[in-house]
């Protein structure tokens, strides 16, 4: 069970959202009380129903996921993955990190992104980062923020032990260029 809930969880966070639902429900066939993988199993499920219709683009550390049925994001794949870019060698050269694996980032419909995150966030990095960008306005400095403070979160969870929430946040909105004392 524990093998099969590891795959499930690397394909998620690669984006292999068919592999990461069989891999766990396989695992739910073996404990089918257990309600933590039954919750988790909904989650994946959900997610893949999210993104049926989605496209990936690649840069050098990223692997970008797009609504390939929203023509209006498609001009700005491009300034999108420059500025994914950007922000890991400004966290990287912030912070004296280099994280060698990709990334997947997933650029969500406002509407799926609030479905899967709180409502009051710019972002989320739960494995992966995910964004709220539909292509109705041109990438700017709020979006660039966004990429500094998630990836700071994906860079300090790839290389180093568990560190407290408060000082995750603080090192993210440091390198976003927030206000981090408070």
């Amino acid at each position: 069970k524990l093998a099969l809930k590891v795959q499930a969880e690397i394909a998620f966070m690669e984006g292999e959202l068919n592999l990461a639902g069989s891999s766990l429900q396989l695992a739910r066939d073996l404990q089918p009380d257990d309600v933590v993988l039954a919750n988790r199993l909904k989650f994946f499920k959900s997610e893949q129903d999210i993104l049926t219709n989605f496209l990936r683009v690649r840069s050098t550390r990223f692997d970008c996921m797009y609504d390939a049925t929203n023509p209006a994001i498609q001009p700005y794949l491009q300034q999108v993955l420059l500025d994914l870019e950007e922000a890991s060698d400004a966290v990287n050269q912030v912070l004296g990190l280099q994280p060698s694996d990709r990334l997947l980032v997933l650029l969500l419909s406002p509407k799926d992104y609030v479905a899967g995150a709180p409502n009051w966030s710019n972002g989320l990095y739960d494995g992966r980062i995910r964004v709220p960008f539909d292509g109705s306005r041109a990438p700017g400095d709020n979006l660039r923020a966004t990429f500094r403070h998630e990836y700071t979160h994906a860079a300090l969870h790839r290389v180093g032990p568990s560190l407290p929430t408060w000082l995750h946040e603080g090192i993210a909105q440091f390198v976003e260029g927030k206000d981090w004392q408070r």
